[in-house]
């Protein structure tokens, strides 16, 4: 943990960000050039949603286990990780039956996180 710091920030974990300018996307001449920049900020999400997926939802040092709804919500974004790496994979194979059945199952469970928070 950096010196003087009582919790790590997002900022310390240095997750390479991907920019996409308004220009760019007007510009896209194919498909492909719009699913890479696609996948490259589904990767920024998946590296950001882990670190806060293994992250405490507590205030209470003395009290670190996570109970009840924190643990369903910890479940679940780490269950979205696992979808969003699974889709991915099915997405680059082009394998479409596979991103459809992902997709439903990835978006019911960021409503649930979301319901919960």
């Amino acid at each position: 943990m950096p010196e003087g710091k009582e919790w790590l920030q997002l900022d310390d974990f240095q997750v390479p960000r991907h920019e996409i300018a308004e220009s760019k996307i007007k510009n896209y001449r194919n498909d492909e050039e719009f699913n890479f920049d696609g996948i490259e900020l589904l990767n920024e999400f998946g590296k950001i949603f882990n670190i806060a997926s293994h992250s405490f939802f507590t205030s209470d040092k003395a009290n670190l286990r996570l109970k009840g709804t924190n643990a369903v919500i910890r479940g679940l974004m780490i269950r979205s990780v696992k979808l969003i790496i699974a889709w991915k994979d099915a997405f680059c194979e082009r394998r479409v039956e596979i991103v459809m059945i992902l997709s439903r199952c990835l978006y019911e469970t960021l409503v649930n996180v979301a319901y919960f928070l």
